[in-house]
C-alpha cells in the first residue's frame, strides 16, 4: 500500500510529476476519475487541489492528510462557496456527481450529502480562490483588476 497522493486537477504529483488526461465530462466526473485511478494504485488518502488558490500552503496540504486520518472527507473551503481542496480515503462517486460546480452552494451541496452518507469530515480553514479578475484584488503584490 502506497501513502498519501496529492492530485492538482490534472495533474498528478507523487515521486515524478506526470500530466494525465482525465478525459470526458466536468470537473466532478474527471475528480471522480482521478481519485479511483489513485485508490486503484493502492493509495490510502487522496487529496485534489485546486491551481487557483494561491494562498495555499504546504502547511494546509500537511493538515489536509493528517485530517484523513481520522476523517472519511477533508475540504478547503473557499470564500465564494466552493472548496480548494477535496480528499478522501476510500472512494465516494457521490460526492462529486451532478454537483454545481462554480456556484455559492457547492460546499454546502457537498456537506449535505457528506451527512446524507455518514461520513465524517473535517473543514480546513478558508481561503480564497480566483474565478474572475476581480478576485487578485484578495492577494497582495497582484495589481487592482481593472
Amino acid at each position: 500500500m502506497q501513502g498519501a497522493l496529492l492530485i492538482g486537477y490534472q495533474i498528478g504529483l507523487a515521486d515524478t510529476t506526470t500530466i494525465v488526461n482525465r478525459g470526458p465530462g466536468d470537473l466532478g466526473d474527471k475528480m471522480n476519475r482521478a481519485f479511483l485511478d489513485a485508490f486503484h494504485n493502492d493509495f490510502q488518502q487522496v487529496m485534489i487541489v485546486g491551481a487557483d488558490c494561491p494562498a495555499l500552503t504546504a502547511s494546509i496540504l500537511k493538515d489536509g492528510f493528517a485530517r484523513l486520518d481520522e476523517n472519511d472527507l477533508v475540504l478547503g473551503p473557499t470564500m465564494n462557496g466552493g472548496y480548494y481542496l477535496t480528499g478522501i480515503c476510500h472512494p465516494c462517486r457521490e460526492l462529486f456527481l451532478n454537483k454545481p460546480w462554480g456556484d455559492s452552494s457547492l460546499l454546502s451541496t457537498t456537506i449535505n450529502l457528506a451527512r446524507k452518507f455518514d461520513l465524517k469530515f473535517h473543514l480546513l480553514e478558508e481561503l480564497t480562490d480566483v474565478n474572475r479578475p476581480e478576485d487578485l484584488a484578495n492577494f497582495g503584490g497582484h495589481p487592482d483588476p481593472e
